[in-house]
Order: C-alpha cells, then sequence, then structure tokens
C-alpha cells in the first residue's frame, strides 16, 4: 500500500528515511527560489543580487548550529529558507555570465561556471569531511560561511568596478 511504498510500513522492515524527505522538500522549495532568483535577475543589477543573496547564505551558514539545536521545527523552517537562497543564486550567476562575457565567449564561459559549482563543488564533500577531521561542526559552517561571504564581496567588487560586456 501507500504507506510501504513511502517506506513507512513494517513489511520487509523498512523503516521511515527522513533525510529522503528533507531533500525532496529542500528541491520543492529550490523551484521557489530559481523563480524568485529569475524575478530578481528582471528587476535589480545583477551584482547586488549576487552579494544580497551570498550574504544571506553566509549568515544562514552561521546561524545554522544554534538553529539545530532548538529543534525539528527550527531546523526546517531554515532549512527551507536556505533551500530557497541556495537556487535563488542560479539565475543570478548565469544572468552575471551573460552581462560580463562577450556573446563569441559566452558559451565558454558558462562551461567554466559549471565546472566550478559541480567539478570545483564537488569537492565541498572533501573539504567538509577534511574539516570535522580535524576541526568542529562550528568550524565547518565557518568556513562555509566563508566560501559565502567571498562570493557576496565577489558581487559588491563588480557592482563597483565591473566593466559588462556590452560596456568594454
Amino acid at each position: 500500500g501507500l504507506r510501504d511504498a513511502l517506506g513507512v510500513g513494517a513489511a520487509g522492515g523498512r523503516t521511515l528515511k527522513p533525510e529522503r524527505y528533507f531533500y525532496s522538500g529542500l528541491l520543492i522549495v529550490g523551484v521557489v527560489g530559481q523563480y524568485v532568483g529569475g524575478k530578481l535577475t528582471d528587476r535589480i543589477p545583477v551584482e547586488y543580487g549576487i552579494a544580497g543573496s551570498f550574504g544571506v547564505l553566509a549568515l544562514l551558514a552561521l546561524v545554522f548550529l544554534p538553529v539545530a539545536n532548538l529543534g525539528l521545527a527550527p531546523l526546517l523552517a531554515l532549512g527551507a529558507v536556505l533551500g530557497a537562497f541556495l537556487f535563488i543564486v542560479q539565475p543570478l550567476y548565469q544572468a552575471t555570465v551573460a552581462e560580463y562575457t562577450p556573446p563569441g565567449t559566452r558559451g565558454l564561459s558558462y562551461g567554466f561556471t559549471y565546472l566550478g559549482v559541480f567539478g570545483v563543488g564537488a569537492l565541498g564533500g572533501l573539504v567538509a569531511g577534511t574539516i570535522l577531521t580535524y576541526a568542529t561542526e562550528g568550524a565547518l559552517f565557518l568556513t562555509l560561511a566563508g566560501f559565502a561571504a567571498v562570493a557576496s564581496l565577489t558581487g559588491v567588487y563588480l557592482a563597483r568596478n565591473g566593466v559588462r560586456a556590452e560596456a568594454a
């Protein structure tokens, strides 16, 4: 039945696996985040969107552990906000690539962007594992906040000093 399909039935010794549902929920919230990010790319300069959204991600990383210690409901709420902001940045950085690269190199620029997102991003597990092996969870989230802060400051730099492709 439905309970068995969801993994909550007693048949076969299967048990509820909340992490599967949490990840699905994160992706659902991500749809909203991408929509909002897409709207923002049409309404504000992308540099400010990058700076603001990655700034929020840095703050969320800093408050993650204290909020997690408050219980499941606050953690789920923070997870929803985190999920939205993780996906808000996608349309913003895609639009930034489009605005800062000449048309003849745009495809290659997107390739490098996704190499960074998925290729270098795949190193995240290694970085997190290394930090957790030699330091604390707090150090991990401080490091994650640092990565987001660098991205936010990049947005600030572009807002002040960036030369868009059409202006070059």
